[in-house]
Formats: structure tokens, C-alpha cells, sequence
């Protein structure tokens, strides 16, 4: 790779690096210290080319609670116009369905973690006052992808034409409700968490095809694959605008060379080649009898088409009416062993669906499937909580962002599901 110059000008931005490995009432891990200590030295080293003065690295005795963190945050990024990146490598802990980002005194639960820890939204508040071009956040933690729920964004839905920005990315190790894992301390010299560490190896391998250096999203891509492949957490992102093509470093794969196009062979000719005889035709038909089977083929080919189309129409109608109008009930009254149905199709982070409408009960026996449904029976059923993260402790039950809606307040209670 030559020693070419830095990828961006970087005097006007600015990266925020926070790790957390060392917890009062937590576990530790080690693990994050190392993920960090690698992600400082990717960004400031030949393949981003960051100057140190333009990176801060939060830890240890920085990072021990809340306190001034968030002013500190908004004096970082203050006067940030170019690229704002905030990483994060820790426990993440959720509060009231909030991501809070947990430090060294965070409690093991409740309401502290937010007065404690870092609730992620100091970090949004502060990204959203800045006026970088480009924001981008990478969350190594438990509950990750609870943070690209909320956008960077504030509230005008003209807020890109505002800053003028280029756009806004948001990478997480996990889904919402989903954990994040680490290699083990034991047996491994210099254990890292695995999200960092799949990023940065694509970084450092490169991606043949990218001649102008990596894109945000050629990295998420190669590194969830990645990870999906090793049976790791499958990490999440959420991506604003056009920050998907920001570069952020440097490739040093080769580049894919393009092939030449195969070579024309010449067909060889001769004189001697005899010319191919036609075909004894065979007896046609009168025009008569030709006219009249045409239009008797027409009509009966067109009424069967007719018939098949309004059978089908018919069958989809009744079918679906059957599903949502028939069968179930309301699955707050849903407890082990039950069976229910899941409208996958409906977008309800948009319209703000509950349970109530996105779900129903249905028998277990039933032998046909709805399009567009998931089907699952209800391993466990907790009354008194309406936190969907309790499910992740019951063995087999499948916590995500679909399965999170099956809870309600008033009074509360969670169901916890298996595939069916």
C-alpha cells in the first residue's frame, strides 16, 4: 500500500472511543479493552489516517458513571462539521425499553442504570446538536440494536436539508433485544468482542472491487456475513441518507481486474458444403377448417383462464377474511402451549401496532399457513413484568424485534414464543 495522505481532512472532525471493561457490579470483560485498544489504533493508523488529537479514548477512571459525560459529549462534538464518530465497547443494559450503555458503577438492574450508566440517549442528543456531515455510531454491546430505533435525526423531518448532511449510520452488534458475545479470556491472547473484532479483519483484509477505498456498508455487509456464518450474534444497522457510501478507510486488497472479452473464432467455409434441403411440407388444411378451430380454441381457452382466475381470487379472499376474522382470539389470554400468529407484513414501528393488532391465537392443530405469518406457541407466560428482555432467560424462547411486541401494561404481563 503507498503512503499516500490522509482520506478526509480531518481537522474539523472528530472520534469519540469509549470502553468499558472493569464493572463494580457486573461482570468484566476484558475482552472490551482490547476491542478498543484496537479500534483507537484502525482509526488512527495508515488505513484511516486519523491524527491523534482528533480522537478522544474515554476509559478506566473516565468512564466510572454519568456525571458530566453528557456535557462532555456536546463539548466533542461541538463544532464538529465534517465527520462525528462515537464507538462504544461494554455492557449495554436496558431500562424502561431504553439502551443505556452501562460504566464501572452501573447497578446490575433498574432504574440507576439510567442515572448511573449512559443512556444512549445523551449520545443522540449530542450527535443531533453537532453539525457533521456525516454521524456515525458503532455500539459493541448487549441490546445494540435498540439504539437504531431512534433515529439520529431530530424531530423536522427535514433535518438533512437543515444540517446539510450527507447522512447518518448506525452499526450494532445485536438486535434490540439480542446480546452480544465476546471470545473467552481463557486460553486466548488478547480476547476481543466479536463485532469490533469482524470489522476491523474485513478493514485490515479488504474487499477486492473497491478502488477508491471502503465504504461504511461494504464493511457492515462482509463483517455480518461473516458473522452470520460463524453462528455469531447477527449485528443490525441503521443508515440515513448517503452515509452508507461515506469511505472509511483505506482498501488494500487488489482490485478486481477486469477480464479481456473471449476471442472471436472465424466459422471456416466451403465451397463443398452442400446446402441443406427443405423439409417436405405437409398437407395443410383448408382455410375453413383452420378459421373455425382458431376461434373455437380462443373461446374455450379464454373462459377456462376466466374461471381459474375468479376461483383464485375467490380462494385468497376467503382465505384471508378466514384468518383474520375466524380464527383466534386475543393473545392476552395466551399462556403455555398455546399457538398464535404473527402479521409479519405489517409495519407497525410505523403505524405503532400493539399486539392487539399484528397478532391473534389460533389451534395448534390447524394444518395451513397464512402469507405473510409467523406461528409460534407460547413457552412461558410472565405476569407482572412487561419487559420482552426477561424472555431471553427462558431456554428456547426467540427474543426480537418482532417477538418484543407481545407484551402489555395495565396489568403487566410478557409472553415468551418458540417457533412453531
Amino acid at each position: 500500500m503507498s503512503d499516500a495522505g490522509p482520506l478526509h481532512d480531518y481537522s474539523r472532525s472528530r472520534a469519540v472511543l469509549i470502553g468499558v471493561s472493569k464493572y463494580d457490579r457486573l461482570p468484566s470483560a476484558e475482552p472490551a479493552a482490547n476491542s478498543l485498544k484496537r479500534m483507537k489504533g484502525l482509526l488512527t493508523g495508515p488505513l484511516c489516517s486519523w491524527p491523534q488529537n482528533r480522537v478522544q479514548v474515554w476509559e478506566k477512571d473516565d468512564v466510572q458513571q454519568r456525571d458530566r459525560l453528557p456535557d462532555q459529549l456536546m463539548e466533542a462534538f461541538d463544532g464538529v462539521k465534517d465527520i462525528a464518530l462515537f464507538y462504544f465497547v461494554g455492557h449495554g443494559q436496558l431500562y424502561d425499553d431504553e439502551l443505556c450503555l452501562a460504566l464501572q458503577k452501573s447497578p446490575e438492574y433498574g432504574p440507576r442504570c439510567k442515572t448511573v450508566g449512559l443512556p444512549f440517549s445523551d449520545v443522540r442528543d449530542a450527535l443531533r446538536a453537532c453539525d457533521a456531515q456525516t454521524k456515525i455510531v458503532i455500539l459493541d454491546c448487549c441490546f445494540a440494536g435498540r439504539a437504531r430505533e431512534h433515529s439520529l435525526a431530530p424531530e423536522s423531518a427535514n433535518v438533512i436539508d437543515w444540517t446539510h448532511a450527507k447522512g447518518a449510520a448506525t452499526l450494532a452488534a445485536s438486535g434490540a433485544y439480542r446480546t452480544a458475545w465476546y471470545e473467552p479470556d481463557s486460553g486466548m491472547h488478547n480476547p476481543q468482542t466479536y463485532f469490533t473484532k469482524y470489522l476491523i479483519d474485513v478493514i485490515e483484509q479488504g474487499v477486492p472491487g473497491y478502488s477508491d477505498g471502503l465504504p461504511l456498508s461494504a464493511i457492515y455487509d462482509h463483517a455480518a456475513h461473516a458473522l452470520v456464518r460463524d453462528k455469531r450474534p447477527e449485528p443490525t444497522r441503521s443508515v440515513l441518507h448517503d452515509a452508507g457510501r461515506f469511505i472509511l478507510a483505506r482498501n488494500v486488497a487488489e482490485p478486481v481486474a477486469s477480464l479481456p472479452p473471449p476471442p472471436l473464432v472465424p466459422q471456416p467455409q466451403s465451397a463443398e458444403t452442400p446446402t441443406p434441403k427443405e423439409p417436405p411440407s405437409a398437407p395443410q388444411p383448408s382455410a375453413k377448417n383452420v378459421g373455425t378451430d382458431v376461434r373455437t380454441g380462443v373461446r374455450t381457452w379464454g373462459g377456462l383462464i376466466t374461471a381459474g382466475v375468479v376461483l383464485l381470487v375467490g380462494s385468497i379472499t376467503a382465505y384471508i377474511c378466514m384468518y383474520v376474522f375466524v380464527i383466534g382470539g386475543d393473545v392476552k389470554g395466551a399462556k403455555a402451549g398455546d399457538c398464535l400468529w404473527f402479521d409479519t407484513s405489517a409495519d407497525r414501528a410505523k403505524n405503532g401496532y400493539t399486539y392487539a393488532d399484528v397478532t391473534k391465537t389460533e389451534p395448534c392443530a390447524i394444518p395451513f399457513r397464512m402469507f405473510g405469518n409467523r406461528h409460534y406457541v407460547v413457552v412461558k407466560r410472565i405476569d407482572g413484568s412487561a419487559d420482552p428482555s426477561e424472555c431471553a432467560r427462558v431456554p428456547g424462547a426467540v427474543v426480537d424485534d418482532d417477538t418484543s411486541i407481545l407484551a402489555s401494561s395495565l396489568p403487566d404481563w410478557v409472553l415468551c414464543v418458540k417457533p412453531k
